[in-house]
Formats: structure tokens, sequence, C-alpha cells
């Protein structure tokens, strides 16, 4: 059953449909335009600012507050949106599909700013809705419309012609150099697998170390959360009182190793056969949960 659960869940996986490109654009001096695009993947909806109160998560936009720079405005939808009845929400929503671009007047207070922020949104397709996912941007801006920036971008007009006339010359030496480097390369070579530990290095290994140790902590941490400690007495009472003397014992290693081999096997083939979002899917699946409900509610009137 849990395979079936699984497999029927494999094509509701939560992925990121929506990428997101940030532009800082100078338009005159001292004025410039942040301008921000979201590329939506076919099927999906990206939705408008201005959604009313009962919908989607509106798209919104914050910025960290800077003394660079002044907001001009509202962040202004460029790309025109798409107006219809959504039967998930009962309601006209405004959304966008393919392609969505915001822009954000600001006026500059100095030649070059770096404006940050955050991105709010929610993506729906006609099937099911992710939840609210947040993405954060740090832009960068230039006023080219300054006389030291355009100064600026002569020098750098300058500079890059004398490289070109001088590349040849630095193919020349940068040839003769490699030339030397590789005969005396050839005179003391020096194994590049050699270490001191040897196997697994010094840094991965502590960190799978630090993997299982947390791990290990976690568990011995979770056998004190209220819905395991209270069951302890009825586990142990019915291993002492239901075997035969020295049954027991075997039976509890049984149990206990059915349990590891049952969690690893399920963990290590979900994580093969799938994304690394699945389990955390599964976590959060309602369909999953119910059914897990439903087998505690048996586990339970079996103990009673």
């Amino acid at each position: 059953m849990l395979l079936l659960a699984v497999s029927a869940l494999v094509q509701a996986q939560m992925h990121n449909p929506v990428k997101w490109k940030f532009e800082g654009k100078s338009t005159a001096a001292g004025e410039g335009e942040l301008v921000i695009t979201a590329t939506i993947e076919s099927g999906w909806h990206l939705y408008s600012q201005f959604i009313d109160a009962g919908g989607p998560v509106p798209t919104s936009f914050k910025f960290e507050k800077s003394s660079d720079f002044e907001l001009v405005g509202k962040v202004k939808e460029i790309t025109p949106v798409t107006k219809g009845f959504d039967k998930t929400f009962n309601m006209n929503i405004a959304y966008f599909s393919n392609k969505a671009v915001f822009v954000q007047k600001v006026k500059l207070k100095k030649p070059a700013i770096t404006a940050k922020g955050s991105i709010e949104f929610m993506v729906c397709d006609d099937e099911q809705c992710l939840p609210p996912d947040e993405a954060s941007f740090s832009i960068v801006l230039k006023d080219t419309h300054t006389k030291e920036e355009a100064a600026e971008e002569a020098a750098k007009t300058e500079e890059k012609t004398a490289t070109v006339a001088l590349q040849p010359v630095a193919d020349t030496l940068q040839a003769n150099a490699d030339s030397l480097e590789s005969k005396q390369d050839t005179t003391s070579v020096a194994s590049p697998t050699e270490n001191n530990g040897g196997g697994t290095s010094a840094a991965g290994g502590s960190s799978l170390w630090a993997i299982f140790l947390g791990g290990l902590l976690g568990g011995f941490a979770a056998f004190f959360m209220p819905c395991i400690f209270p069951m302890v007495p009825f586990t142990v009472s019915y291993f002492t009182k239901s075997s035969e003397k020295g049954s027991g014992v075997g039976k509890v290693f049984i149990y206990a190793l059915s349990i590891i081999v049952i969690y690893v096997g399920v963990g290590m083939l979900i994580s093969a056969l799938t994304p690394p979002d699945t389990l955390n899917d599964l976590a959060t699946n309602g369909i999953f949960n119910f059914f897990f409900f439903a087998l505690l509610i048996v586990f339970a009137a079996s103990f009673l």
C-alpha cells in the first residue's frame, strides 16, 4: 500500500515552475529601472499583484531601505495580464502565463547602487497550487548617463583596444612559458592523489559523521515525544509477557531490525527513484497523512 501511495504521488511532486531574472537599467541621469522577469513553465499561472481577498496569494515585492536610491511609485506590470474565472477559488483572477515582466523605477543618489529585496509569489496549474514561495534578489544598477560613467566607458574602450593590439605578443610569451613549465614537470612529478590520512577527506568524513550523530541524537530526542514515550510500557510488556522465557530477547532484536530495514529500505528506494523533495512532499500531502492517520487508529485499536 505504501508503494502504491508513492507511485500515485510521483506526478504531484513539488518543483519550481518559475525562474526569475533580475536586471538594472539606466534610463537617464540619476534615474533607472529595476527589471524583474519571471519565466513560467507551460501550464502554470503566476498571479498578478492585484488579487481580491479570498483568492490565491498575489505577487508582491519588498525592497530593503537604502540611502543610495529612492523608489519612484509602485512596481508596474509590463506584461498584459489574463483575466478569467477560476473554478478553484470561485472568482475572477488576473494571472500571467509563460512570461511576466515587472518594473520598478528608482531615483539614484549615487552613480552605482545595489537594490536588495524579495518577491513573494504563488503558482497554480489546472490541478494543483504550490505553497507560496519567496525569492530574494540583489540588483546592481549603474548610472551610465553621468559624465564620470561616460569617461570610464571611454577609458575601458581604449584599454580594450590596446589589449587587442598586444594580444599576439602576449600569446607568444604565454606559449613559451607553458613550454618551459611542461619541461620542468617531466623532471619531478608528484602524485595528485596523495593525502595524509588516505581514503575519504577529513572534511567529507567529518560531514558524514556529523549527519550520523545528528540523526542519532534526533532519534533519542524523538523517544521522549508525547506520541512515543507513553507507548514504551505497552511495547515492553508485549515482549515480556507474551513470550516464553528467553525467547523475548530474540523477538526484540527482530522487531528492532525490522524497523531499521523497513525505514532505511523504503527511504533509499524513494531517494533513488525520485527527486530529493519527494519525502518532504509525502510528509505534507493530505492523502498520505490521512492514510497514516487511519493506520495509527488501527494500531491503537489493536493495543486496546
